[in-house]
């Protein structure tokens, strides 16, 4: 039988955040029968009413099918084990609906850790901060917790075994990668991933990973990190003021699909090849790639040829397979 986690109130009026606490496999909900204003008046108390967290080293583990569902996560202290995660799909699958997602770093309070989520819209309205490139506002970059840099901390953890859907999320301030892909399958669509601390927002290592209309902005690092062959299908994505490059891939395998995505005010390229490939790649309908410190695609080299523009990793031989790369627009750094 599924798991569903919420928090139903016995009497939606909000009043004032209450917190829930517990262990990484175990976790009691605190209903809001507080009075005063909130909620919205749909049944289920809205994510900023309703507040889990833990000091160890997982709050939330999964093992079947769950669904978590409007809620506010938050990871504090120190606590060390593998993963070091909010919420770590270890098994099954996991839906995550309009939740909020931090890292408490060197945060002394619960209340003071949620200010990750100031100037941010509730998660409900991730989909539409997707409209424009002019619609991206919300948050401010936190400082750097330079004591905790070397024990990164994921926002969700996506294991070998698991498979997460994930919409109208925010992940914000995490003190690693905001999502993190473990040889796992994840499809997120309408969520906002931010601030990560250290690194990527998002690291696939291995697995399947399918981003769709999602905000991937401002980390100390690569806006998305792939590795291990991933496979990859980037779409229609906005993806801008990293320090690192939007879309960096990093493994000599795996299949690459970067499609209509806004990419721009990344501090390096909008999208890197590290490595040689001998899958395909296809970029096609990107806008804005130009708009970036290092351009626009680092890392392969271009072909003419009738039937399209073909591309090569540049590090390749003459005799390695070649990247098919279909994009009008598409702008080379060689």
């Amino acid at each position: 039988m599924g798991l569903t986690l919420a928090v139903i109130p016995s009497a939606i009026r909000g009043g004032g955040v209450r917190y829930a606490h517990g262990s990484a496999s175990v976790l009691s909900v605190v209903e809001d029968d507080g009075g005063g204003g909130g909620g919205d008046g749909c049944g289920v108390v809205c994510a900023r009413d309703a507040v889990l967290c833990s000091p160890k080293h997982v709050v939330i583990r999964t093992r079947s099918s769950t669904c978590l569902s409007r809620l506010t996560l938050c990871r504090l202290g120190d606590d060390v084990g593998y993963p070091n995660t909010v919420v770590f799909a270890e098994a099954s699958r996991l839906f995550l609906d309009g939740c909020r997602i931090t890292c408490g770093g060197g945060a002394t309070s619960v209340a003071e850790a949620l200010h990750a989520f100031d100037g941010f819209a509730h998660p409900a309205h991730a989909l539409d901060a997707c409209a424009c490139p002019a619609a991206q506002q919300g948050g401010c970059r936190p400082p750097v917790d330079s004591q905790r840099l070397d024990r990164p901390q994921a926002g969700v953890w996506v294991g070998a075994a698991a498979s997460v859907f994930m919409t109208r999320n925010l992940i914000s301030c995490t003190m690693g990668p905001g999502i993190k892909v473990y040889r796992g399958t994840l499809e997120a669509e309408g969520n906002t991933v931010a601030y990560s601390c250290r690194g990527a927002n998002v690291v696939a290592n291995g697995g399947k990973v399918r981003l769709v209309r999602n905000v991937i902005r401002s980390a100390f690092g690569d806006g998305i990190s792939s590795w291990n062959d991933a496979e990859m299908r980037v779409e229609a994505n906005h993806i801008h003021s990293n320090t690192g490059s939007g879309v960096a891939i990093n493994s000599v395998g795996g299949e690459v699909r970067i499609t209509d995505n806004y990419v721009f005010d990344n501090a390096k390229s909008a999208v890197l090849f590290v490595t040689s490939q001998a899958q395909q790649a296809v970029l096609s309908g990107n806008m804005m790639l130009e708009q970036n410190g290092g351009g626009g695609v680092q890392g392969l080299r271009q072909h003419h040829k009738a039937r399209g523009r073909m591309l090569t990793p540049m590090h390749c031989a003459p005799v390695a397979p070649r990247r098919d790369v279909f994009d009008a627009s598409l702008s080379m750094e060689t």
